[in-house]
């Protein structure tokens, strides 16, 4: 798939086959290009939750220019009906004004959770591992100190 529009040179273009690679504790992946909302969302709870992969990172935060989390949920769910599933959702006050979240935790088949949070429909936010004790609300302050 080629990126439309001007490229720039030492720009690296990265999909969610790439996320596999990744060998650190959090990884964050901003938007910069139209490209990184074609990523398919649902192919990468899929894979951390019902086909066994377990990546090398334990966080990650991607920015979309728009995802609803409560679709890409609802289009695999009906494959994997015997998965617990548990949606959650807030509306807080932070410092940069209100902010929406929906939450779903999917119980994996080595016992372990999956955590998928969505903010404002942006912000894709995921606790793939349990070898922390960093909450993923934790993990959105820490990220938007650095945005």
């Amino acid at each position: 798939m080629k990126p439309r529009g001007k490229v720039d040179a030492h720009c690296i273009w990265v999909t969610s086959v790439d996320l596999k690679y990744f060998n650190s504790f959090s990884v964050l992946i901003f938007q910069y290009n139209p490209i990184m909302w074609w990523w398919p969302v649902e192919y990468l709870i899929e894979m951390c939750c019902f086909f066994g992969w377990t990546p090398n990172w334990t966080l990650m935060m991607i920015e979309f220019q728009f995802v609803d989390i409560d679709i890409c949920i609802n289009k695999i769910r009906g494959r994997f009906s015997e998965t617990e599933v548990i949606r959650s959702e807030e509306t807080i006050e932070g410092p940069n004004g209100v902010s929406h979240r929906i939450k779903y935790c999917i119980s994996r088949d080595n016992g372990t959770i999956g955590e998928f949070l969505v903010e404002n429909n942006k912000y894709l936010y995921i606790r793939a591992r349990e070898d922390t004790d960093i909450s993923l609300s934790t993990f959105i302050s820490m990220t938007k100190s650095m945005m």
